[in-house]
C-alpha cells in the first residue's frame, strides 16, 4: 500500500511538472535569455501591436520581440494582443503567467494561446507592403475588445502617412499637411474618444513613404503627437528600430507644442468637408511676434544667450556637462580646426562658471598620429582655474591637420567608446565634425544611423550635433541622416555650434521649450531688442 502511494506522488508530479511542457513541438524555444531586463519591474500591462505593411525581415524581428516580451520582459497578468491588418482580425490574445521562462512556457493556458501568435510570426509574410493600418480605427477596435483595465502599451507598424482612396479629403499629401483643426470633426476619421487607462504609443513607419518634404515629415510627427494626446495617450516613439520602439524605457518623443489651428472653425454639416485651396489667392502677410526675454546678464555673454533661449541661471547651476569632440583632422580641415578651437575655447572660459561641473574630451582623426585630450575637467576661471585649463588651450592652438579624409563610421564610434570610459552627466553632447563623409569598409551610413540612435536611446541625457564644413551635396545629405527630433542637429559651418549647444543643453530643463520649432537665439535677440517698436497689423 504505501509502496502504491509512493508511486502514485511520483506520476502526479511527473503529469504537472514535466508533462505540460511537452504536450506539443510548437511551444516556444529556449532561445530567449533570462537576463533580459523587464519593462517595469512587477508592473503589468496589456501590450497590443498591429501589423500593418512590413517586410520580411522585420516582420522576423517583430516574432523575435514579442516571444521576447511574453517570456521574460512583461510582467505576470500582462495581457498580448496581436492584430493581423491584412485581415482585420485578432491572431491571437495571451495572459502572461507568474514565473521565469521555463514556467510560463510549461504553463498549458499560456502555451495554447500563445501557439497562434507564434504560428502567425513564422509564416511567410508574402507581399504586405500594400496592407493598410487603418490608424484611425484602432482606437475604437482597442477599446472594443481589450481585456483588462491595465495600462496599454501599443505599437503600429505600417506606413506613417494615412491615405483613404475612397474620401482623400484628409489624406497626408505634401501640399496639403495634415492639420490639428481637423481632430474631433464630426466628418473627420480622427476621432477624440480617449482610453480609459494610461496609454503609451510607438509608431514603426515601415515603409518611409514622407515624401521628399522635410516638413511634411515633422507635420506628420506632430498630428501624431497631437491625435494621441487627446485620446488620453503619448506617442513615445517614432522609429524604425524594432527593439527600441518595444521597449517603452523612457518617453522618446517630447510633447509637441500647442498652436492654434490656421483652419477656420469647421461646423458640423450634413454634407462631405471638402478642403480647396483657391488657385489665385494673394499671400497674407505673415507677422511672428516673439515674446521678448529680458536678461541682467551682459550682452553677448554665455550666461547672456542661455537666458536669452530661455534657460535659467539657477537652473544650469545644478547641471553637469560632459563634451565629446571628434574632428576629422584631414588636410582640408586646417582652417576649421581654428575656427572650433575658437568656439571651444569660449565655451571652456565662460560654461564651467554657470553649470556644476564641465569634462571635456577631443579626438583629432588624421593619416598622421591621431591626438587626443582626454576627458579633462574644465574649471571656472580663476587664477588657479586658468593654469589647469591652459592644457586645453594649448590643444587647440597646437593641434594640425593632415593627411586624406578619416572614415566617418569609425570616427563616431571613436567618440561613443570615449562617452563608455567616462562616469555620467545631466548632458552628454557628442559634437562631430567633418567635412566629407568616406565610408569604411562594410560600414554604411545605415550602421551609423543605428548606433546614434541605439546611443541616444541608451540615456535621455544624451545629445549629437553633427558640423558639417564641406559644401553642400551627398556628404552634406548623409550627415542629415544622422540628425532625430530635438536631440540630434545639423549645422553648417561652426558660426552656429555654440547656438547649438545652448539649444541642446536647454532641451529636457523644467519649464524650457522642448520642440524644435521654437524661436532660435538669434531671433529672440531681434525680438527683444525690437519688440516695443514691432508694428502688428490688423
Amino acid at each position: 500500500m504505501f509502496k502504491s502511494k509512493q508511486l502514485l506522488s511520483v506520476l502526479i508530479w511527473v503529469a504537472v511538472s514535466w508533462l505540460p511542457g511537452c504536450g506539443s513541438n510548437e511551444e516556444p524555444d529556449d532561445s530567449v535569455q533570462a537576463a533580459t531586463v523587464p519593462l517595469v519591474q512587477g508592473q503589468p500591462y496589456e501590450y497590443w501591436m498591429f501589423v500593418g505593411a512590413a517586410d520580411a525581415e522585420v516582420f522576423r524581428q517583430l516574432g523575435a520581440k514579442v516571444k521576447e516580451l511574453a517570456l521574460v520582459g512583461l510582467a505576470g497578468e500582462s495581457v498580448i494582443t496581436i492584430f493581423d491588418c491584412s485581415k482585420q482580425r485578432i491572431v491571437g490574445t495571451a495572459t502572461v503567467p507568474y514565473g521565469p521562462a521555463k514556467v510560463r512556457k510549461r504553463n498549458p493556458v499560456f502555451g495554447a494561446s500563445y501557439l497562434a501568435i507564434k504560428k502567425f510570426f513564422a509564416q511567410d509574410p508574402a507581399d504586405r507592403s500594400s496592407v493598410s493600418l487603418r490608424i484611425t480605427e484602432i482606437p475604437m477596435c482597442i477599446e472594443k475588445n481589450r481585456r483588462t483595465e491595465l495600462p496599454l502599451r501599443i505599437v503600429l507598424v505600417g506606413d506613417a502617412v494615412y491615405r483613404n482612396p475612397d474620401n482623400p479629403t484628409f489624406d497626408m499629401v505634401e501640399d496639403r499637411y495634415p492639420d490639428v483643426g481637423l481632430i474631433g470633426h464630426p466628418q473627420s476619421p480622427w476621432k477624440t474618444k480617449p482610453f480609459s487607462t494610461d496609454t503609451e504609443l510607438a509608431l514603426i513607419p515601415v515603409r518611409e513613404d514622407w515624401g521628399s518634404n522635410p516638413t511634411h515629415q515633422v507635420r506628420v510627427q506632430e498630428f501624431y503627437q497631437s491625435w494621441f494626446r487627446e485620446l488620453n495617450g503619448q506617442l513615445a516613439r517614432l522609429t524604425t528600430d524594432v527593439n527600441l520602439a518595444c521597449s517603452f524605457k523612457e518617453p522618446f518623443l517630447p510633447d509637441p507644442k500647442r498652436t492654434e489651428s490656421p483652419l477656420p472653425v469647421m461646423r458640423e454639416a450634413t454634407t462631405p468637408v471638402i478642403i480647396a485651396i483657391p488657385t489665385k489667392r494673394p499671400e497674407p502677410k505673415k507677422v511672428d511676434v516673439i515674446p521678448a526675454v529680458a536678461s541682467f546678464q551682459r550682452k553677448g555673454s554665455m550666461a547672456y544667450q542661455f537666458e536669452m533661449a530661455g534657460a535659467s541661471i539657477e537652473q544650469l547651476k545644478d547641471l553637469s556637462v560632459t563634451i565629446v569632440l571628434v574632428v576629422d583632422g584631414s588636410g582640408s580641415q586646417a582652417s576649421n580646426l581654428a575656427s572650433i578651437g575658437n568656439v571651444f575655447n569660449r565655451i571652456v572660459s565662460e560654461v564651467p562658471g554657470l553649470v556644476q561641473s564641465l569634462r571635456l574630451g577631443v579626438r583629432v582623426r588624421r593619416t598622421a598620429p591621431d591626438v587626443a585630450l582626454e576627458m579633462t575637467d574644465v574649471l571656472p576661471s580663476s587664477p588657479a582655474g586658468d593654469v589647469a585649463n591652459q592644457s586645453v588651450r594649448s590643444f587647440f592652438r597646437d593641434v594640425t591637420a593632415d593627411g586624406g579624409d578619416e572614415p566617418f563610421v569609425s570616427m563616431l564610434r571613436d567618440g561613443i567608446k570615449t562617452f563608455q570610459r567616462t562616469s555620467r552627466a545631466d548632458r552628454e553632447l557628442l559634437i562631430f565634425m567633418t567635412d566629407v563623409v568616406t565610408a569604411d569598409d562594410s560600414l554604411t551610413v545605415e550602421v551609423a544611423k543605428s548606433e546614434i540612435d541605439q546611443w541616444l536611446a541608451e540615456r535621455s541625457s544624451r545629445r549629437f550635433l553633427a558640423v558639417h564644413t564641406g559644401a553642400e551635396g551627398e556628404h552634406r545629405k548623409a550627415l542629415r541622416e544622422l540628425t532625430r527630433p530635438f536631440r540630434a542637429k545639423l549645422v553648417d559651418g561652426t558660426s552656429k555650434v555654440l547656438d547649438q549647444f545652448i539649444e541642446l543643453c536647454r532641451i529636457g530643463l523644467p519649464g524650457a521649450p522642448t520642440v524644435a520649432a521654437s524661436p532660435s537665439i538669434e531671433h529672440r535677440q531681434v525680438a527683444t531688442e525690437q519688440s516695443t517698436q514691432m508694428p502688428l497689423s490688423p
